[in-house]
């Protein structure tokens, strides 16, 4: 995924917000500055390069002391915003990897 692409885009601010998006935002207490800190100061830790309509990736940063994980999509002309949300510690390897099902 071109990080640098999506970090041009965010000062560009050609940002689009899904509602989803807007709505774990407000949910989750994150504010719109904190996940444009994130995408402009993370880091890729998962890309789903196969998602339609535009491939997307999970970045992982840091505000303060709150770990936050945004879901971006990067499209022609603008990223798109899917998700934001503080990771679970009992799902994640320093919030970097997902930690594998014990059946």
């Amino acid at each position: 995924m071109d990080y640098d692409k999506i970090k041009e885009l965010t000062k560009e601010k050609k940002v689009l917000i899904t509602d989803h998006a807007w709505e774990a935002i407000d949910k989750r207490e994150i504010s719109t500055k904190e996940v444009i800190s994130v995408i402009l100061n993370g880091e890729i830790i998962e890309e789903y390069k196969e998602d339609k309509p535009c491939p997307s990736s999970l970045i992982l940063g840091f505000v303060g002391s709150r770990s936050i994980h945004v879901l971006v999509a990067l499209c022609k002309e603008h990223i798109r915003i899917i998700t934001t949300y503080e990771p679970d510690a009992a799902k994640w390897v320093a919030y970097r990897f997902r930690k594998k099902e014990v059946k």
